[in-house]
């Protein structure tokens, strides 16, 4: 957490970016900058330049914020206890906590104060670790809200007898290795299962694809028989009125959906179905290289559907309405966050003669080679050793932080230390393992009658920092002087 001061304010955001960053001002005309001030380029929200001058892009957004203006980056909190009350259970994605914060007043002071990141992690560790992720504090939607594939495993390696405790982490270790092993031969299993069944699957296909162009060849054949014989019969009777009914909605239906969160529009094909009120929707992408079509079951009436898909992120509603033939206008909202319209347009119109089996329930998937039974105490191991998530070691005596170090690494596992108290006695280890430290949440230490700033000690011993509020209300609570002054108060009895 470190902040840049500059007199001066200016942001230069290149066209299409977002915000702007501190520096001097620009005069009229692109006048020289001013002294003392400086300039910070964005380009797609991060910073790519900082200088008394940096490039002007054609179409670049000038912000001056101006002369009494400074910056600075966005605080990370690498440990903080916002919404916990203890130890939640080993299932709990604690990354969700923070769903949505943008619109929560709570999270949005925080966001505010300047943390716009922080680690949500339990008051006290499991012994096999406890999973945490970093929260976003101004997060829109559930996938916004934390990084699922860059998590963090804390764990206490503080107190007890050296040996014991030493011994019980590298059990620890060991059983974390066996269980992340066991999963890691189901992934190669399954990947094999994977390809057998779709190059299995291809061939079905090209099979049902031929068998359906035969029977589509016949059917045109047979309306062209049906049709002339339709016109003999007209030219032999009174010509009378022959309306033909059309199903509103059976048949393949194709659209393309564009939102922000895309990376590009995205084509969809949705064959539909509906016997009554029933209705059956087979869903594919032209852009999914599987080819695979997922069974989904909803309702139609009134030339309305409607369309509920619960997953692991919240339900997905799908409301659509044909507003006129053969075409059809759809709202799709995810978890009450996400919402977009989009068109469909009806492509081939189902024939009577075109059979469609609803089934009697939602087609199950082929599960593949059985998975191993997921204990929730060693996913935070699993996650480590599939380089998902980093250690982080609470660890003050210079035995506990060799420990801790020596065992995580002699496991190939990556490793940071929180608190190391005494990591002046073990500097050179940590710099040899490229260690860093998530200092105390206590800004002034006592030692021997001396005070000293905990992050000042690490920075002279050539170790990465980062720091934490352990704030239950967050990094927004109380002040760094009431903390400060509550601590000298305690040194002090």
């Amino acid at each position: 957490m470190v902040g840049a001061w500059a007199p001066t304010a200016t942001g230069v955001s290149p066209g299409g970016g977002a915000g702007a960053a501190a520096g001097v001002g620009l005069g009229a005309g692109g006048a020289p900058p001013r002294p003392g001030g400086a300039e910070v380029l964005l380009r797609g929200g991060k910073v790519v330049a900082v200088g008394p001058r940096v490039p002007h892009p054609d179409g670049a957004r000038v912000v001056d914020a101006g002369a009494d203006a400074h910056l600075t980056p966005g605080y990370i909190d690498a440990r903080g206890a916002f919404g916990m009350g203890g130890r939640p259970e080993e299932t709990a994605i604690l990354g969700l906590l923070g769903a949505g914060s943008r619109w929560l007043p709570e999270w949005a002071e925080v966001a505010r104060a300047g943390v716009t990141t922080m680690v949500v992690a339990p008051n006290s560790f499991a012994r096999t670790g406890s999973l945490a992720q970093a929260v976003k504090t101004a997060a829109t939607t559930p996938e916004e809200a934390y990084l699922g594939d860059h998590q963090l495993v804390y764990f206490d390696a503080r107190g007890g007898d050296h040996a014991n405790r030493a011994a019980d982490l590298r059990s620890v270790l060991e059983g974390g290795k066996r269980y992340a092993e066991s999963w890691k031969k189901h992934g190669e299993e399954y990947a094999k299962w994977q390809e057998e069944s779709s190059k299995k699957a291809g061939d079905e296909r090209g099979e049902r694809e031929a068998e359906l162009r035969k029977r589509l060849a016949q059917g045109k054949a047979a309306k062209k028989v049906a049709e002339k014989e339709a016109e003999v019969a007209v030219t032999k009777a009174e010509p009378e009125a022959v309306v033909k009914v059309v199903d509103p909605i059976n048949g393949l239906w194709e659209a393309t959906i564009e939102h922000e969160m895309l990376p590009e529009p995205m084509e969809v094909k949705m064959r539909m179905h509906h016997e009554g009120t029933r209705l059956i929707v087979l869903l594919s992408s032209p852009m999914d290289p599987s080819g695979s079509e997922e069974e989904i079951e909803g309702t139609f009436e009134d030339n309305r559907l409607h369309v509920e898909i619960p997953t692991e992120m919240g339900t997905i509603l799908i409301d659509g309405e044909i507003d006129a033939p053969d075409h059809m206008v759809i709202s799709l909202v995810m978890a009450g966050l996400i919402s977009l319209e989009f068109e469909a347009v009806r492509t081939e119109i189902e024939q009577e003669s075109d059979a469609f089996d609803m089934p009697k329930k939602r087609k199950k998937k082929d599960g593949g080679p059985a998975a191993p039974k997921k204990d929730w105490r060693n996913e935070g191991l699993r996650a480590l050793y599939e380089g998902r998530a980093v250690a982080l070691v609470a660890a003050d005596r210079a035995d506990e932080i060799r420990t801790a170090v020596e065992l995580f690494s002699e496991f190939g596992l990556p490793v940071q230390l929180l608190g190391a108290a005494d990591a002046a006695e073990v500097g050179d280890l940590l710099r040899e393992k490229g260690v860093g430290v998530v200092v105390s949440s206590d800004l002034i230490w006592r030692q021997e009658g001396v005070e000293f700033v905990p992050a000042a000690r690490m920075n002279e011993l050539g170790l990465n920092t980062a720091f934490r509020s352990d704030s239950s209300t967050g990094a927004r609570g109380e002040s760094k002087a009431e903390r400060t002054a509550g601590y000298r108060e305690l040194c002090a009895q």
